[in-house]
């Protein structure tokens, strides 16, 4: 008897045995560890004078890795990891290229700063019963956002040094964002296998609001500029869980 595969799609080969006999489980796929199968044994065809020593014979499942079915499946040790991968991944990715001024305004230059981020929680999504789907379970770490936009002019008599021209520095604008990884998979030894470097940020973009857009008529978003996130938490809850609730039931931790 051998279990193969990631539970809960898990199969349950058999091999070996008597070759006048069929063996049968009860189970042949879509077990976990400490599952029982049952095999049954039967002749394949009438044998005068001999009989079956034994009919059926159970097995317990075991040595089988599985996808982490909720979020109290993973060990804080990796939901550290994840959120700490996350964090470095908004930090690089979150805000959008650097703008350069054109003259012809005054201010020659912008800087875009992360005043703040504040985790969220988490959405986590598995697969139900019966889809094969891929991937088969996908955490999302949520944060929320406070960006700043400063702009700056050039000080010509200190050889293009850049100041700092307070008066057009921004308010602030919040957002939500996310990164998201796919098949967190719990291994026998309790420990859990993931690949960080596949995890992504949401290339879902936030428009810059009219706070930010406009210096002395020069438009941000001309230059197709904006966050990558959401505006709010219904919306990123939507795109990220409702369009997949069909075949996947989640979990969420964000308030």
């Amino acid at each position: 008897m051998t279990f193969s595969g990631t539970a809960p799609l898990s199969k349950v080969t058999i091999s070996g045995g008597n070759s006048l006999c069929k063996y049968t489980a009860d189970v042949e796929s879509g077990v976990f560890n400490g599952d029982v199968v049952t095999v049954s044994a039967e002749f394949k065809t009438p044998q005068e004078g001999k009989t079956l020593a034994e009919e059926k014979r159970e097995y317990t499942a075991e040595g089988l890795a599985a996808y982490a079915m909720c979020i109290d499946d993973i060990p804080e040790s990796t939901l550290e990891k994840l959120r700490s991968q996350a964090e470095d991944l908004i930090t690089a990715n979150v805000c959008g290229n650097h703008m350069t001024k054109i003259e012809s305004v005054g201010l020659e230059d912008y800087s875009f700063e992360q005043e703040s981020s504040e985790f969220m929680g988490y959405y986590f999504l598995a697969g139900k019963e019966n889809f094969d789907v891929n991937p088969y379970n996908k955490i999302c770490c949520v944060y929320k956002m406070k960006y700043s936009v400063t702009a700056y002019e050039y000080d010509k008599a200190l050889e293009g040094t850049r100041r700092n021209a307070d008066e057009h520095t921004t308010g602030y604008q919040e957002f939500y964002t996310l990164c998201e990884l796919d098949n967190v998979i719990l291994l026998s030894d309790g420990t859990c296998s993931i690949d960080l470097s596949s995890m992504k940020i949401t290339d879902n973009k936030v428009a810059v609001s009219d706070e930010f857009a406009n210096y002395y008529g020069y438009k941000l978003n001309g230059f197709s500029y904006g966050w990558k996130g959401y505006s709010d938490l219904d919306s990123m809850f939507n795109k990220c869980v409702t369009e997949r609730v069909d075949k996947y039931n989640y979990e969420s931790t964000v308030k």
